[in-house]
């Protein structure tokens, strides 16, 4: 099972996540929707209920249950998904579990504070990066993330990982990911790739695709620097409808990237 919730500073209807998340679902590979519609669940809460099947990520085909709630500026994603033999075997704890989904009326949602913008330093991995205002910092430190960094509106977004592939060269390092991309990705889609030099002059290697990542298809630009003491991975995601749109202040943010 997975939660997600996101926030939307302009707010947003239910009609309108469920228009964009059908469209999302249709994108993926042997995409099949069995059912959909609006439904009751928790304690009489309102929600937009979609089975279906396809690989909307995990690089197979599953069957899946998704509710779509919203309250207020906040969408909630709640769904299970499996293989789908079993996923019909358990279909009561699906059922179960699904219904459990509460929103709880204590709680007040309140997101990340927008930056002034301006320049992040690592003193621990010796680098820095700059900025726009009104970007908010989304950073976990989760799986060899440093700096997680997005718009006002969640996208685009840069974030800064460490690199631990052993790899001696830009190009090497750059194969490997495109080996993991194609592997992993059920949907992926290689647009370009190339060697670049950031704004002080280090050497890096950027690749640019398309790919359902997190559970939305992304335009995603990843740009890897080696250095003798850490190597990065610079991450950077768009929506492919706005992706030109974002592109330079995408690659204004990833090049300002300065070792210190």
């Amino acid at each position: 099972m997975d939660v997600s919730v996101e926030y939307r500073p302009e707010g947003i209807s239910l009609a309108d996540v469920v228009a964009e998340g059908k469209k999302y679902m249709e994108s993926a590979s042997q995409f099949e929707m069995l059912s959909e519609g609006n439904v009751t669940i928790g304690d009489g809460i309102s929600a937009y209920e979609m089975v279906g099947k396809g690989d909307i990520g995990s690089g197979k085909v599953e069957k899946f249950r998704y509710v779509i709630l919203v309250r207020d500026k906040q969408v909630f994603w709640a769904g299970i998904s499996g293989e789908p033999d079993q996923f019909d075997e358990q279909k009561p704890l699906v059922d179960a579990v699904i219904d459990s989904v509460k929103l709880l009326s204590s709680y007040t949602y309140v997101p990340p504070a927008p930056s002034p913008g301006g320049t992040y330093t690592s003193a621990e991995y010796g680098f820095s990066i700059t900025y726009p205002a009104g970007w908010v910092d989304y950073t976990t430190g989760e799986y060899g993330e440093i700096l997680d960094l997005r718009a006002a509106g969640g996208i685009p977004e840069i974030m800064v990982r460490t690199w631990t592939e052993e790899e001696t060269t830009l190009a090497e390092a750059a194969s490997k990911l495109k080996s993991m991309f194609s592997e992993q990705l059920g949907d992926y889609e290689f647009l370009s790739e190339g060697e670049i030099a950031l704004d002080d002059g280090t050497p890096a290697y950027e690749v640019v695709f398309n790919g359902t990542m997190g559970g939305y298809f992304l335009t995603c630009k990843y740009v890897v620097v080696i250095t003798e003491a850490n190597d990065f991975l610079l991450m950077g995601f768009s929506l492919p409808g706005s992706f030109e749109q974002d592109e330079p202040v995408l690659d204004e943010v990833i090049r300002s990237f300065h070792l210190e």
